[in-house]
């Protein structure tokens, strides 16, 4: 198509294809979907204006195009912008080209490997490839609409079936039809998903013809509210201009889309991204998870401080919305008569300035942790606040160094791991190991948490906790009698918060009297007994429920 990202995409795919059509491919063709889907996936993010206008846009040389890109590059880009998790919308993509090649009506398509091919997956609880091949009949000719119509789809094959519907009519229909044909058999409960679609593809974005001043043009690059032009009058014959302008001003032309390749033509000529004056592109921000922001940074050394002004903490807080609503929220839930707190400072006064560095960390951890989506990610989150809130029910029965905040907020850095690791991104079944309830490492039955301790102690690290919570995080993994006595009261609060967190929402019950030697030195060490234990099950009772899957 005359772009070297989308000809080194096309050449992955073509290279699938011929793997699938070898003997023996059950050990190599999983490997060579991911691999392509990744060379997609680095063509979407490193010039996503390119690929959009692919995907609006009719090609002079369409019928050589290989016919699994275009459903492909539009399933990653309305995975980006939905924010699903990278490992995540890899295998999503993977099994879409899978589909895409494993449905391949020659006959040099090897079925019994691909049955063999499909066990594997079954046995690894790689259930997105799976749901996706399901579908490939679907996604391969032209019934994705009315699959559409059945409520058992789950949120990835609706999003490959969408994704392969736009692919294939955009170039030739309005966005707002396809809406309309969208909405008409989607289950109404679904339809939510159809507002993401206005952003991306969207209305405005690069390869549209438009109206600006009376005059017609055509977008070539979109940053924030302002977008890139080139106006396209008959007489004017100059390509190598633009100008960037408000999208607000943009009206939409019902001329005839350009094909792709004259819009390319404009955009390599013309480079927007050269003076552009924001690097915001069609995706939301992503924040790092491994260290705070900015803000909170300020916040938390302004508390450290040996005195703390408290007008000028609330000033600092005032600055950031998220973190000044949620205070007042929580100080207005926690007070005895449950009055609505509206003045920041009260709700400062009402935890103390220490707490409250605690309870904006808990808050801002919890927030990058989840900011994409994933099957599990409703299940994780919430045993990890499951963990947290045991964690803190459990520092107001035993005289400990822990507050209940500060309790929370170690309990939380100790289960993020289970938000980190890729493996918990592509499986749809909580892996839970019931033999190792006490064991936070060993709990879920994935790869990677023999790094446990390393995930845990950078994270704190880089959350600038102080090194007695880090030297708690440490020791993960180990008895509570094998750790420095000055931590043994903490870490064993924290043993105690995983086992009974995992037992209440895996099992429901107990160990019935057995329990292990982790568990029976922490509640030594801790002074616990099982009627503390079953005042705190009472306590968070509402929160003993498992969320289902995406």
């Amino acid at each position: 198509m005359g772009h070297p990202g989308i000809t080194a995409v096309e050449a992955q795919l073509t290279a699938v294809s011929k793997l699938a059509c070898t003997r023996g491919f059950e050990d190599d063709l999983p490997n060579a979907c991911l691999k392509a889907a990744t060379k997609a996936m680095q063509l979407c993010r490193s010039n996503p204006d390119v690929v959009l206008a692919l995907l609006q846009l009719p090609g002079q040389d369409d019928e050589n195009l290989v016919p699994v890109c275009r459903p492909l590059l539009m399933t990653i880009m309305l995975g980006m912008d939905q924010h699903l998790n990278e490992h995540t919308l890899q295998h999503l993509s993977a099994a879409v080209i899978l589909a895409a090649v494993s449905n391949n009506d020659s006959p040099k398509v090897n079925q019994r490997d691909m049955r063999h091919l499909i066990q594997r997956f079954r046995k690894r609880g790689l259930f997105i490839w799976l749901d996706i091949i399901l579908v490939r009949k679907a996604l391969a000719g032209h019934k994705a609409l009315p699959l559409l119509r059945r409520p058992a789809l789950n949120r990835y094959q609706r999003l490959a079936l969408i994704a392969g519907t736009l692919a294939k009519h955009l170039p030739f229909q309005p966005l707002v039809i396809l809406l309309r044909k969208l909405s008409a058999v989607l289950p109404s409960s679904c339809h939510h998903e159809l507002t993401a679609l206005l952003r991306i593809p969207g209305e405005n974005q690069p390869g549209q013809r438009v109206i600006i001043q009376g005059v017609p043009a055509v977008i070539l690059a979109v940053r924030g509210q302002h977008a890139a032009i080139v106006r396209t009058r008959e007489q004017t014959h100059d390509t190598t201009s633009h100008e960037w302008v408000k999208v607000e001003m943009l009206m939409p032309s019902a001329r005839q889309p350009i094909p792709f390749t004259r819009w390319l033509a404009h955009y390599e000529q013309c480079q927007p991204d050269k003076d552009a004056a924001s690097d915001t592109g069609p995706f939301r921000q992503v924040y790092p998870i491994n260290r705070p922001p900015a803000r909170l940074l300020q916040i938390i050394d302004m508390l450290q401080a040996e005195s703390t002004d408290i007008d000028d903490l609330c000033e600092l807080i005032q600055k950031e919305p998220v973190f000044s609503d949620f205070l007042r929220l929580s100080a207005s839930s926690d007070n005895r008569l449950q009055l609505p707190v509206q003045n920041l400072k009260q709700a400062v006064l009402t935890y103390g300035t220490a707490r409250v560095g605690d309870m904006l960390t808990q808050q801002a951890v919890q927030t990058r942790l989840n900011q994409h989506t994933y099957p599990l990610v409703a299940q994780v989150r919430h045993f990890t606040v499951l963990v947290s809130a045991v964690a803190a029910q459990l520092s107001v029965h035993t005289e400990t160094r822990f507050t209940s905040q500060s309790a929370a907020l170690v309990a939380t850095f100790l289960t993020a791991p289970l938000s980190m690791l890729p493996e918990m991104k592509i499986v749809s079944k909580l892996p839970v190991n019931h033999e190792k309830y006490h064991d936070i490492q060993s709990l879920m039955a994935v790869k990677g948490t023999e790094n446990w301790q390393t995930l845990v102690s950078d994270l704190a690290q880089g959350w600038h906790q102080p090194a007695t919570w880090r030297a708690l995080l440490y020791h993960t993994g180990k008895l509570p009698a094998d750790v420095p006595r000055s931590l043994q009261k903490e870490y064993s609060l924290l043993c105690l918060a995983v086992y009974w967190s995992a037992a209440w929402m895996f099992r429901g019950t107990s160990d019935g009297g057995s329990l292990p030697t982790k568990i029976n030195q922490a509640m030594t060490i801790t002074g616990i007994s099982e009627h503390h234990i079953t005042a705190i099950r009472g306590e968070i009772g509402t929160l003993l429920y498992c969320p289902v899957n995406l």
